[in-house]
């Protein structure tokens, strides 16, 4: 029986949820005998192994940055002419769109609030229309990343000084684990600021290194396969970085002068198009 298979992994935690139905195919029980379940000593053993944060850098982190959080909230105040708390969306858009009649073509109402949205997508919408606008997103950021991470994770640390994620193995429906309590599959990387952050996960001691492996452009290297496109594979043959080599085109620089930013946006053009992203998907995750 399945169930007894499970009870016989004893100290592993599995995961699953297993429709019974499912594994009359044959090939969906190849899965669960021949990966699924064993992997799960492994995952098992990740979390028992955990990861070392450095509590003294959160600390360190977590001083500058609520300083930073004060200072930026003076300027919204000032820059607004009102005493108001910039983490209400009420308050913050009454300011805006009221008292500073900032322009709301293009903003939406909340349906619930009927008031004008300030979210992250909103306010970039208003940027180059007043100076607060990139003060708030630039309080918005730091307030995520203390409030998620820097005043958080600390707090998840075990009496062995190391954080203990629980990786669930079938928690995606593309067959990526996914990561809870805390999820540290969701670090930040994109901004400076956010990878300050990463500085905090060390290695154990000294006879220990933390290694970053991830295979190279893996998905559009079997897009290129499958759709046989020559440009892309002439660019693989030669060894390109993908996704430098089509910033160098979009953005019209030589290949060694792109940067970090331009990079990005061009893989975010790359997968965007293969996944079929609209022009105004693009154009919003590009910035």
């Amino acid at each position: 029986m399945l169930s007894d298979r499970f009870q016989n992994h004893q100290g592993f935690s599995t995961h699953f949820h297993i429709d019974e139905l499912l594994l009359k195919d044959s090939s969906s029980k190849e899965v669960l005998d021949n990966i699924e379940l064993p992997l799960s000593p492994i995952m098992s053993q990740m979390h028992e192994n955990g990861v070392k944060l450095n509590r003294e850098f959160f600390g360190k982190l977590s001083a500058e940055y609520h300083e930073k959080l004060t200072s930026l909230e003076k300027e919204i105040h000032e820059m607004s002419g009102a005493d108001f708390n910039v983490r209400s969306p009420k308050q913050l858009s009454e300011v805006l769109f009221e008292k500073m009649e900032l322009s709301t073509k293009g903003i939406k109402k909340s349906s619930k609030t009927g008031i004008y949205s300030t979210n992250a997508q909103m306010l970039e919408k208003l940027e180059g229309e007043h100076d607060i606008i990139s003060k708030l997103l630039e309080f918005r950021e730091l307030d995520k990343l203390v409030g998620t991470y820097i005043d958080v994770l600390p707090e998840m640390i075990a009496e062995d000084g190391r954080l203990h994620t629980t990786f669930v193995q079938n928690g995606t429906t593309t067959g990526r684990f996914s990561s809870k309590n805390p999820n540290v599959q969701n670090i930040p990387i994109r901004t400076e600021r956010g990878r300050q952050v990463r500085k905090a996960f060390v290695p154990r001691n000294e006879d220990y290194l933390l290694l970053a492996a991830d295979y190279s452009q893996i998905e559009l290297r079997i897009i290129a396969a499958l759709s046989k496109e020559e440009t892309m594979i002439e660019a693989f043959k030669n060894g390109e970085d993908i996704h430098a080599s089509t910033a160098s085109k979009v953005f019209n620089v030589p290949l060694d002068e792109v940067t970090r930013e331009q990079r990005s946006n061009a893989k975010t053009v790359n997968f965007g198009i293969v996944y079929g992203v609209s022009a105004f998907g693009l154009s919003n995750q590009t910035d």
